[in-house]
């Protein structure tokens, strides 16, 4: 064990690592001018000291090479006694990138300690490895709405789409909880990678429970931005019976300049909510096909006057 020989230069040097600025500068510039064929192997040595400050500081310095063979080492330090080497370790797996680390992120999801959680989902998104998905699903799913972000912003990073059901039910779930509009901040985001039709009716809820004008924004942005497997679920929530879901599918379906939905538009412009009624004229200048001339004229003599100045300038936009 380390604890029975006498402290190595690199123990002395992590120990000053502690120390004033002189001593730390100086000692992390030690570190950095030894041969790493040198400094690894008593880096992982000390990973076992009898101090946890130095198991700790020997962890935080195997991240800063991209070495393999650190991870087993490193990967049995999640396992020890004292949270700041479990948590330095975490941070330093997600640094060096090899998937070899995944499992033991996983387990560590579960630690004992707060802060190496966080570690640990971090460094699964950074890895981005797709075993990872069911562990940071069940995050969404715990009410805790930071590592609930976390959980989110690691998914959007490994891009698997079997996580839509998850983060879409983590957005209604967001509702109830004290920090939800943290949660639904990164789970819209998330969302938002995915090119998918499921993609679309989930934000389209959300439109029913959020009473928040930015939110309600960045979800017709997230709309105007997907692919075409999303134009089934928009055309269904331009005939919603809630007003602002088709408000704000019509928007997303102009922003999308998407000429497969004239004719849900045209039908639009007799919406019984002006605001609707409005929103199509609007959608109908940004796509600008000449087919909706006729519509848009009859538009002219509706009862409202911002659906009549919307007719107007979406006319005088198609030439």
């Amino acid at each position: 064990m380390p604890g029975n020989r006498e402290p190595s230069a690199t123990r002395q040097l992590l120990e000053n690592l502690d120390g004033s600025p002189d001593s730390i500068a100086a000692a992390a510039e030690a570190l950095r001018q030894t041969p790493s064929s040198r400094l690894l192997p008593e880096l992982v040595y000390l990973l076992t000291d009898r101090d946890p400050a130095i198991r700790a500081s020997a962890a935080n310095q195997l991240g800063k090479y991209d070495e393999p063979s650190s991870i087993p080492p490193l990967c049995r330090a999640l396992e020890d006694s004292d949270r700041s080497v479990r948590e330095s370790a975490a941070y330093s797996l997600s640094r060096i990138g090899d998937q070899t680390a995944v499992p033991a992120l996983i387990q560590a999801v579960n630690d004992s300690d707060y802060e190496v959680r966080k570690r640990a989902v971090s460094g699964l998104g950074a890895l981005a490895d797709p075993r990872a998905r069911p562990a940071l699903e069940e995050l969404l799913r715990s009410g805790d709405a930071v590592l609930g972000r976390d959980a989110a912003i690691a998914l959007a990073k490994i891009g698997d789409k079997a996580a839509i059901p998850a983060l879409a039910d983590a957005l209604m779930l967001s509702f109830s909880m004290t920090a939800g509009r943290m949660l639904r901040g990164s789970v819209l985001d998330a969302l938002s990678r995915f090119q998918d039709a499921d993609t679309a009716s989930a934000l389209l809820h959300v439109i029913r429970q959020t009473t928040s004008t930015s939110e309600r924004l960045q979800i017709k942005q997230i709309l105007a931005r997907l692919g075409p497997q999303a134009s089934p679920a928009l055309h269904s929530a331009a005939r919603d019976p809630d007003w602002l879901v088709r408000r704000t599918a019509i928007l997303a379906i102009g922003a999308r300049h998407d000429r497969s939905s004239l004719d849900i538009l045209h039908e639009a412009l007799n919406d019984e909510d002006w605001i609707v009624r409005w929103a199509a004229a609007e959608a109908l200048g940004r796509i600008a096909d000449p087919e909706s001339r006729d519509a848009l004229r009859k538009a002219l003599q509706d009862d409202d006057p911002k659906v009549r100045q919307a007719a107007e300038a979406s006319l005088q936009s198609i030439t």
